[in-house]
């Protein structure tokens, strides 16, 4: 038994001088990097991981920490009036207990990225939103003002990165045309994600469990699911706009035991910063007098 539990203890501190020094690594040398994402079935959506043999071993979490370094991301569902409905179930497997019931603990767990390839905040029960079994969030931009999700005129190729950016531009740029990402903490819960708007635009996107399941060690593969406007199936990038994000989980159980909760965990849900959201009759006068490209010229306007 003594031999066996000094293997085991050999093999962790081996992985984590691995884990360790992968990080002095890329610290010492700021070695650019980029990572090339799975397509989903959905054209526009594709799924990166933050580590595919040790936890946070791929740049996805480096990138996506730069980009919130130079501000040009916004998040989704940090305060009440970004909230427009949730619901929970129990986590999975047994006890439950992490699933949130309140908006405080809704608004808590989607502050920003802060479980996604960090170690630190493994069994950090605040760092995620827990929907539980079959539960759900919907959300949005305050509805009382002029913000909207819109496409950004880049067509993506799949490719995040390089992670070392020296400015907003180049932040943003490393992002590769996505506007929407949705973190999802450990192993991959499955999830039903649907964009809407008051139009009467619906785009629903089904991402199964363990879609992609690398062989990471502690189940800490962390997935970020990444939304292509542009070349997203369904939605006119001239016109189009998403007012409303739904994002549910699967009510299906997952085979696996040994990697803590299931179910659906949401470290954070971001998009580029938003624009005016110009209002209906000002679009209709638009259409009527220049056609859709006088809209999409307004609604690119920042802020």
């Amino acid at each position: 038994m003594r031999v066996k539990a000094k293997a085991r203890i050999s093999i962790l501190t081996l992985l984590v001088v691995l884990f360790v020094g992968s990080i002095l690594l890329n610290v010492a040398f700021a070695i650019p990097e980029s990572i090339m994402g799975t397509p989903d079935d959905t054209a526009g959506v594709w799924l990166f991981s933050a580590g595919t043999l040790l936890p946070a071993d791929e740049p996805t979490d480096d990138i996506i920490g730069t980009a919130i370094f130079y501000g040009i991301l916004d998040f989704i569902g940090d305060t009440p009036v970004e909230v427009f409905d949730f619901g929970w179930g129990l986590t999975e497997p047994p006890p439950p207990g992490q699933e949130d019931t309140t908006m405080a603990e809704v608004n808590t767990g989607l502050t920003t990225v802060d479980d996604f390839g960090y170690l630190v905040n493994g069994g950090d029960d605040d760092a995620n939103h827990d929907t539980g079994d079959a539960g759900y969030f919907e959300g949005g931009y305050d509805p009382t003002g002029p913000n909207m999700i819109v496409a950004d005129g880049v067509v993506t190729t799949g490719v995040l990165g390089p992670s070392e950016a020296a400015s907003a531009v180049a932040a943003q740029a490393a992002l590769g045309g996505f506007e929407m990402f949705i973190f999802d903490d450990a192993e991959l819960s499955g999830m039903n994600i649907t964009l809407s708007n008051e139009l009467g635009l619906s785009i629903n996107i089904i991402i199964d469990d363990l879609q992609i399941n690398p062989p990471t060690f502690f189940h800490a593969d962390d997935t970020l699911v990444a939304i292509d406007l542009d070349s997203l199936v369904g939605f006119d990038p001239k016109v189009d706009f998403i007012d409303t994000i739904r994002v549910e989980d699967d009510g299906i159980p997952q085979a696996i035991t040994d990697a803590g909760d299931t179910t659906l965990e949401i470290d954070a849900i971001a998009t580029l910063h938003a624009i005016p959201e110009v209002s209906l009759g000002t679009i209709m006068v638009l259409v009527s007098m220049f056609g859709s490209l006088g809209v999409y010229a307004v609604r690119r306007k920042r802020n």
